[in-house]
């Protein structure tokens, strides 16, 4: 059906796993190369409960833009067969637990 880009920080290891920080802006991209933004009217909440501050609300959607302005010069920078790609249909809960 398309990709969906994720805005988040970088993950980074910890003594009990990994942290990273959802960015609340998102992309979704169609496989004809149209997109939406989705999440935008949800920066200034964050800054309102005092949870983002304005210049990382500013980083963050001129982070999104630039993602947009390569979309549109650029095209996907990412392998686009995988939009076609399914999960084998034997494969069931159990399949990938250790």
């Amino acid at each position: 059906m398309g990709w969906y880009l994720n805005l988040q920080t970088a993950f980074v290891r910890t003594a009990d796993g990994y942290r990273t920080q959802d960015l609340e802006l998102d992309l979704v991209v169609f496989p004809d190369g149209s997109h939406v933004v989705t999440d935008a009217e949800v920066l200034d909440d964050r800054v309102a409960e005092g949870r983002y501050s304005p210049e990382l609300v500013a980083w963050i959607r001129s982070h999104g833009d630039g993602l947009i302005r390569r979309l549109e010069t650029d095209g996907p920078w990412w392998d686009r067969s995988w939009v076609d790609w399914e999960p084998d249909p034997g494969w069931d809960d159990t399949t990938f637990r250790r």
